[in-house]
């Protein structure tokens, strides 16, 4: 069964009516939002020409504010579904999480060559390598992060339609 948008902001409404989820959703979206400026403060996001606060690229701040947000409405969704008994979209929103940070984590910082150090490989395979693996990973970061973004977007559309389905919300 299909939802209309106005029976997702219905559901939303739902989720959000408790005090005990919105004060989740904050948690969640500071935590989340502190780890991924930390780990875009690295990122090639972070090169882009606009101006800077606190340090932070606005790009930075702008782009990590609303992946925290939508990746902390997913868990909320979630954990709200558990609650009831909903199986919801747990799995997408795990693979939006990853699709976010991974290509950040592994784009500009120490993370490949440090993998590749302690899997064995020797200083010049080191070195040969972590550009061949970093290079891409930075190329195609804001497509990526975008890509995330789609995903969560998703995962809370397929949590508001099955939430929708099993309470009924009119």
């Amino acid at each position: 069964m299909y939802a209309r948008f106005g029976d997702i902001a219905n559901s939303l409404r739902i989720v959000f009516s408790e005090k005990r989820n919105v004060a989740i959703f904050a948690v969640i979206t500071l935590l989340m939002f502190i780890l991924y400026a930390y780990l875009l403060s690295y990122s090639s996001i972070a090169l882009l020409p606009v101006p800077a606060l606190f340090g932070l690229s606005v790009a930075v701040i702008i782009v990590s504010f609303l992946l925290s947000a939508l990746f902390s409405i997913v868990i909320v969704m979630n954990i709200y579904g558990v609650k009831r008994g909903v199986n919801t979209s747990t799995k997408l929103s795990i693979g939006s999480f990853l699709a976010a940070v991974l290509p950040s984590s592994m784009c500009c910082t120490a993370l490949v060559p440090s993998l590749l150090a302690l899997s064995g490989a020797s200083i010049s395979t080191v070195v040969g390598t972590t550009g061949i693996i970093q290079g891409p990973l930075a190329t195609y970061e804001p497509l990526l992060l975008l890509l995330s973004g789609v995903l969560l977007f998703v995962a809370i559309y397929k949590s508001s339609v099955k939430l929708y389905c099993s309470c009924n919300v009119k």
